[in-house]
């Protein structure tokens, strides 16, 4: 997200390029793994080939939001293809009636399809948040109302509970 607003602001491919260049990166094996396995850092395969969100919420959407800018600024219909297919997925099976998402709350990560435990749900405000960021995104770069549904059912069902009652501060 940063290096497209870089580009946003200075007009200098370069900060476009690096950015593309991140986004294409992932799927090789770079980052080894580690105990969370390769999937957890959307390292498993390249980006393209993704069939679902896998790792953890937060940092996977990011990356897609991330995605998202890039698509909006270059306008490549491939990448646009492959992220309209992630977030249908993620939606359909991913996501929680109250619109949180994260399913593993050890690793703050997605799970399975419909692997959606009640009690042991991560589910947490930060995840909303991202997934309205990249709903806004993706609204953004099709028009399509799903993704402002998306927001409105996000905020307020699974983000409004992160707020304490006072307002100043997260519960």
């Amino acid at each position: 997200m940063a290096l497209v607003e870089l580009y946003r602001e200075t007009r200098s491919n370069r900060y476009l390029e690096q950015a593309a260049h991140f986004l294409e990166a992932r799927g090789h094996g770079f980052l080894e793994g580690g105990r969370l396995g390769l999937s957890y850092y959307l390292d498993h395969r390249p980006l393209r080939d993704l069939d679902q969100a896998t790792g953890h919420v937060v940092r996977a959407l990011y990356a897609l939001c991330g995605a998202t800018d890039l698509y909006l600024e270059n306008g490549d219909r491939g990448l646009l293809a492959t992220l309209d297919r992630l977030w249908t997925r993620m939606v359909a099976r991913q996501l929680y009636v109250s619109g949180g998402i994260g399913a593993r709350r050890d690793t703050e990560s997605f799970g399975d399809d419909l692997e959606l435990p009640n009690r042991t749900a991560c589910s947490e405000t930060c995840a909303a948040v991202a997934s309205v960021m990249w709903a806004q995104r993706m609204l953004a770069a099709t028009g399509d109302a799903r993704y402002a549904d998306l927001i409105e059912w996000t905020l307020y069902n699974a983000l409004l509970v992160g707020w304490s009652l006072d307002g100043e501060g997260y519960a």
